[in-house]
């Protein structure tokens, strides 16, 4: 279970905050109230980091996530990456885009 605070770079979805996230390999896993199912996911080895994509559907929103994960090599429990989210509410009515970046700490292991 990892911390995780993000920034928008850009967008205009607005800030998601911190979030209390588990990541297993890479991947970050989001509560299952959010209605994600993960697509696809693979090592990117020109950026060292793992590439994951998730379609999502919580029964309000529609969300097709793209997640870049990275580890820290001096330091295993945290990690960092980026976000893409593109996003829509009650079909149509509201849409966004946004581009984040973040950085996660180990705050607990899961066995």
């Amino acid at each position: 279970i990892y911390h995780m605070t993000t920034s928008e770079v850009s967008g205009d979805c607005g800030s998601m905050g911190n979030l209390e996230v588990t990541i297993d390999s890479g991947v970050v896993l989001l509560d299952d109230g959010v209605g994600c199912s993960l697509e696809s996911s693979f090592w990117n080895s020109d950026n060292c980091a793992t590439e994951s994509y998730f379609s999502c559907d919580d029964g309000t929103w529609v969300m097709h996530l793209e997640w870049s994960v990275v580890s820290d090599p001096s330091d295993l429990d945290k990690l960092s990456g980026t976000l893409s989210a593109d996003m829509d509410k009650w079909s149509g009515i509201y849409t966004c885009t946004s581009e984040y970046t973040f950085e996660a700490e180990r705050v607990e292991e899961i066995e």
